[in-house]
């Protein structure tokens, strides 16, 4: 999971460098084929037509994002636009300890707070 965060981090330095990496028209296929996935999915489990549908949208901008920015990444990378290795481990570091604290909250959900105010 960090060397996904770090993927797309470099992919949306590449997003505001150089524009998008693949064809609007692909970006555009994406978000179409995950909204579809995603609406048929959450309507499969029961959610209204409503929330399948906002849920279907939710997936699609994410997965669109998600995608092209790797693919950005990947793209600067060849174009040799890569930091020096210590950025790059202390980048890996950073994102480890992000997707660790990501995976717990995931995991257990965040702490009940007390209702009660001594």
């Amino acid at each position: 999971m960090a060397l996904v965060m770090l993927g797309i981090a470099f992919g949306v330095l590449y997003l505001f460098e150089s524009g998008l990496p693949i064809h609007p028209a692909f970006v555009l296929m994406i978000g179409a084929f995950s909204f579809i996935i995603g609406s048929v999915f959450f309507d499969a489990k029961g959610a209204s037509q409503l929330r399948s549908l906002i849920g279907g949208g939710v997936i699609a901008v994410s997965s669109a994002f998600i995608i092209t920015a790797i693919v950005g990444s990947v793209r600067y990378c060849i174009e040799g636009k890569l930091p020096g290795w210590e950025i790059m481990v202390s980048s890996l570091a950073v994102c480890m300890v992000a997707s660790t604290v990501i995976i717990l909250f995931m995991i257990h959900g965040l702490p009940a707070r007390s209702r009660s105010r001594g």
